[in-house]
């Protein structure tokens, strides 16, 4: 900014931040702790509740790996469960095109899910299917994480993940699967579940700054002695505070967007973050300066729908003149599915076929239920 004013001896008229991931954390923690610096923010997945975020991570690991690797799973079995909830979810939105868009329908096939991908009997039984102990690992994923103990802003939860529901754990769109082992590394690396090579290094790093700590052994629902510095790193690096108060009376606009099939970043995540700025300002002014979008399809990048918007100019438009945006657009960027396009339907509701080309956006519309 001091560069602009020193070149143009102004500052710009309009700032705007655009960020995923990490990246979306940064914008969401912009404008609650500076939120004089920008008029509007676009934020994907953002890894907000940042610290729910790497301790759901260490119980994940620990649920593929405590029993010495009885409760993991391979690629195999992953594709398996996957291939599974497709059969059941793929057509709950009107058509069958490798997406799932209507999450709440299929989250109600979950249980008949697990049934059907059921080891006889219950013990393992090789990639054709997934024992009792590998079901509950499953089960855990999709569970939130509750804590006896609160995080920064009275956060006491991190969101459980869609694994049975559309989430994309393995396969061609993702590298971050559960690893090519039952045993992990100490410390963890490549070749272990990609989560918990994260919560390992948090851990290690952030937590109990002792590079050689077996995360194994760390409980995140009972952390003991490290529980005031889980705190402490939380007020750090958190952005889940809903008070935004100030950068909404300044006329600030967000836009946030999270895939529906994200594997790294709990969806829900962000819709409780949007749910409970909801709880505080109530519907009717949330909607006067945020609108929040889940993307079918889409993993923490690419996905089954790899996913180009427009939102930039769409925000753009809001602060400047007002028009908020709608219903927005996103096309397909993968190769073999290129240039199909979906509406990208404003939070709760979800796009539901009705007819017609079923790679054009047009033959949707955004449905409630």
């Amino acid at each position: 900014m001091l560069l602009i004013k020193k070149r143009y001896a102004q500052m710009p008229a309009k700032s705007y931040f655009f960020g995923s991931s990490t990246g979306g954390r940064d914008g969401l923690t912009e404008i609650q702790r500076w939120p004089a610096d920008y008029d509007g923010i676009v934020v994907n997945r953002p890894a907000l509740n940042y610290t729910g975020l790497r301790l759901s991570n260490i119980v994940l690991g620990r649920a593929l790996y405590l029993r010495n690797g009885a409760d993991w799973l391979d690629v195999a079995k992953t594709e398996l469960l996957q291939n599974a909830v497709m059969k059941e979810c793929d057509t709950l939105d009107g058509v069958a095109d490798g997406i799932i868009s209507n999450i709440d329908a299929c989250k109600l096939y979950a249980l008949k899910v697990l049934a059907s991908v059921r080891c006889p009997g219950g013990s393992d039984a090789g990639d054709t299917c997934l024992s009792d102990p590998q079901l509950a690992t499953v089960v855990t994923i999709a569970s939130p994480l509750l804590l006896r103990y609160p995080l920064a802003n009275g956060v006491r939860r991190y969101a459980g993940y869609n694994i049975l529901a559309g989430s994309v754990f393995a396969g061609p769109y993702t590298t971050r699967d559960f690893g090519e082992s039952k045993t992990p590394s100490n410390p963890a690396n490549k070749h272990d579940a990609n989560q918990w090579v994260t919560g390992d290094q948090w851990v290690k790093y952030l937590v109990t700054r002792v590079p050689t700590f077996d995360s194994l052994n760390f409980d995140p629902t009972h952390p003991g002695a490290y529980q005031s510095r889980v705190q402490t790193v939380s007020a750090l690096s958190d952005a889940t505070n809903t008070d935004i108060s100030a950068f909404r009376a300044k006329g600030g606009k967000i836009i946030m967007t999270h895939g529906l099939a994200d594997e790294i970043v709990s969806t829900d995540s962000s819709t409780d973050d949007y749910n409970g700025l909801v709880d505080r300002f109530g519907r009717g002014k949330v909607d006067r300066f945020v609108r929040f979008y889940l993307m079918p399809g889409v993993r923490h990048g690419t996905g089954p729908f790899h996913p180009a918007i427009d939102s930039l100019s769409a925000l753009d438009r809001w602060v400047k003149s007002g028009t908020a945006p709608e219903t927005l657009q996103m096309s397909d960027l993968n190769t073999v599915t290129l240039g199909r396009t979906r509406p990208l339907c404003r939070y709760p509701s979800w796009p539901k076929f009705v007819g017609g080309n079923a790679n054009d956006a047009a033959s949707f519309t955004c449905a409630y239920r």
